[in-house]
């Protein structure tokens, strides 16, 4: 049997795309992380002033950024 370039390619975007597709549920959690921080300072700045409330919830949702985040980089290197 004889391998071209293509067959190469092809074998590699498989393998690619099934790694992506295992990793991409975190990945989207990770994603849903960071908009959820960035959308909870936006709203805490809005009014130039931060309450001790919202200063909190900063602190909640950085926690869950940061929790999203190592189990994202966590699970990456338990599969190298």
């Amino acid at each position: 049997m004889e391998l071209n370039v293509w067959t190469i390619v092809s074998a590699l975007l498989g393998i690619v795309a099934v790694i992506f597709g295992i990793r991409f549920q975190n990945f989207k959690n990770l994603g849903k992380e960071a908009i959820d921080v960035l959308v909870t300072v936006f709203a805490s700045v809005e009014d130039n002033n931060i309450t001790d409330e919202e200063q909190e919830k900063i602190k909640k949702e950085a926690n869950e950024l940061k929790n999203a985040w190592k189990t994202f980089w966590g699970g990456l290197k338990k599969k190298e």
